[in-house]
């Protein structure tokens, strides 16, 4: 029973016939390729239910493989490439990006965190204040001149938070007659400094030498969070007369050029002594590989970790870290918990891949071999073109199988 708008009636014989169930408002016949309109895409005059995706199953190295027939969607057809003026996305053509996208030849790729957003730094003469703090407002890239930091005085928490969204910096840090216990509001900093950036010429000992960062007469300052850091370029670095700092990670690893000017001064401690902090009470957690060298007291805060890593956090194992419902694999070797692949659900083992996992999220892909059986969690069922097919494609526990839709039979 197709009801009147759903057949066709066969000239042989004058019986009715239904509608390929790809077809819209009727048809002139049994096939796809014979619709008035397409319930969901049409491809080259045949309705079908999804634009052939950017990957295939290939039976014969028992994996996904680009296809050569990918089409995207640009509204209801299915097109080779997106018309111009249009951006592709996840197989789909949009008429712009979507947000936390960037436009790059026609395509959208994702921003790893924020999307780029520049400003303009100080000048070696401008510091910090409650003026020139706002030209950082929503801004991570620094991409001329520099931060110049000094006092706390007339500043609230909610204007130096400004500061927390800067990932990099093209030019010269300056913290410099900090008079605050702690500076933490450059926490997402990754970069400092840029071999075309402008530097800091100083001289220490006999010879005068470029650098891009200086931390240096923090009479009170006890702990400084760039616990994001991965780079210093351009220059070295200047350490001089902290006489309270513990909680400082140890800034040679971090030269892009390990050859750079490192100034630390004796004279004067550059730093207190670990000791000293320890026995205060100043020491990192207890999953950091050092004891004082760290960005602050928390497991987030270790430069490098104990036993596992997991997203910027030390852990015991990955079994105790908090992770997706697709669960962690522990990678012995890296030392790192690692998502499972985001069809597996409730965790993985011997890999992240859609093979190792221990419960599949949609659907159980089962290919048998000579002597074995391979099983694969899929999101859909692969549609097999044109070859002999003696495997199974279930769908996983709550999941219902739509053969029109999925491919699965």
């Amino acid at each position: 029973v197709c009801g009147l708008d759903r057949c066709h009636r066969v000239e042989s014989d004058d019986s009715l016939q239904c509608c390929d169930p790809q077809c819209a408002a009727g048809c002139f016949g049994a096939g796809p390729d014979e619709c008035f309109a397409c319930k969901h895409f049409e491809n080259d005059g045949t309705c079908v239910s999804r634009c052939s995706p950017e990957t295939i199953f290939d039976l014969e190295v028992l994996q996904f493989i680009p296809n050569p027939n990918h089409r995207l969607a640009a509204g209801n057809i299915c097109v080779k490439e997106c018309p111009e003026g249009a951006f592709e996305v996840d197989g789909s053509c949009l008429p712009h990006c979507p947000q936390n996208y960037l436009s790059n030849q026609g395509q959208c790729i994702p921003c790893d965190g924020p999307c780029p957003v520049e400003c303009s730094g100080l000048s070696e003469h401008e510091i910090v204040n409650s003026e020139t703090i706002e030209r950082f407002r929503g801004c991570n890239i620094v991409v001329s001149g520099g931060i110049n930091i000094g006092t706390v005085t007339g500043f609230s928490n909610e204007e130096l938070e400004l500061l927390s969204t800067i990932r990099e910096i093209r030019g010269p840090l300056r913290i410099q007659g900090w008079d605050g216990t702690s500076f933490s509001y450059l926490h997402n900093l990754r970069r400092i400094g840029h071999e075309n950036g402008d530097k800091i010429n100083l001289r220490c000992g006999e010879v005068s030498s470029d650098f891009t960062l200086l931390i240096a007469m923090n009479s009170n300052l006890r702990e400084i969070d760039f616990s994001s850091l991965e780079e210093i370029r351009g220059g070295g670095f200047v350490l001089f007369n902290n006489p309270q700092l513990c909680y400082a990670g140890n800034f040679s690893n971090y030269l892009a050029d390990p050859s750079a000017t490192q100034c630390i001064s004796k004279r004067v401690p550059a730093r207190k002594d670990p000791e000293t902090c320890i026995t205060e009470g100043y020491t990192c957690h207890e999953q950091c590989s050092s004891t004082h060298n760290c960005w602050g007291h928390s497991n987030g805060h270790c430069e490098t970790c104990l036993n596992f890593k997991y997203q910027d956090h030390c852990v015991e194992n990955c079994t105790t870290a908090v992770s997706s419902t697709s669960g962690l694999y522990q990678n012995d070797e890296s030392q790192e918990c690692e998502e499972c692949h985001q069809e597996c659900l409730g965790g993985c083992t011997g890999g992240v891949g859609p093979e190792h996992c221990v419960t599949c999220r949609n659907f159980i892909l089962e290919i048998p071999l000579r002597n074995s059986t391979r099983r694969i969690c899929v999101d859909k069922c692969p549609m097999v073109p044109e070859v002999p097919f003696t495997g199974s494609c279930t769908p996983a526990a709550g999941k219902v199988c739509d053969p029109g839709g999925d491919g699965c039979s």
